[in-house]
């Protein structure tokens, strides 16, 4: 079919909450219901100070449905100067923890990837922490694909 439309400039986003005020049950079912979206797009907002110096922050996305509307936010987490450091010296091999808000700032899961070199791993955590789920890429020097 065709292809969907680019997402509208982002509203800004609610201000995040960042408690769980959803059950562990209905924060899945959210989370579900995102994920069973046939398309999502990923917008991330950028910061002044990324623009002007390329000095990055903690990043800030707005996720979309095929038509555009807003249907959940991510925030990468980041709480010091020594983590902010990492971030924009080890670029894309950084340790990388967000959390997954539903459309109405409520947290569904969170993401966590360790620093890595070369292979890596992430995991899927409930809003109690349990792990729902990960990934793990690793390097192998003959079987590149």
């Amino acid at each position: 079919g065709p292809p969907p439309p680019a997402p509208a400039a982002a509203a800004p986003a609610p201000v995040l909450q960042r408690h769980e005020t959803l059950s562990e049950d209905e924060a899945r079912r959210r989370l579900e219901e995102l994920l069973s979206e046939p398309y999502l797009a990923v917008q991330r907002r950028l910061e002044l100070a990324n623009l002007i110096v390329g000095f990055e922050q903690a990043n800030h996305y707005t996720l979309f449905n095929r038509h555009g509307q807003v249907c959940g936010y991510m925030a990468e987490e980041s709480h010091s100067i020594r983590q902010t450091v990492i971030r924009n010296l080890a670029r894309t091999h950084r340790p990388f923890k967000a959390t997954v808000f539903d459309r109405g700032g409520n947290i569904i899961c969170r993401i966590d990837r360790p620093f890595f070199w070369i292979s890596s791993n992430l995991s899927v955590q409930s809003v109690r922490s349990a792990t729902m789920g990960e990934i793990v890429r690793s390097w192998h020097l003959w079987r590149r694909r």
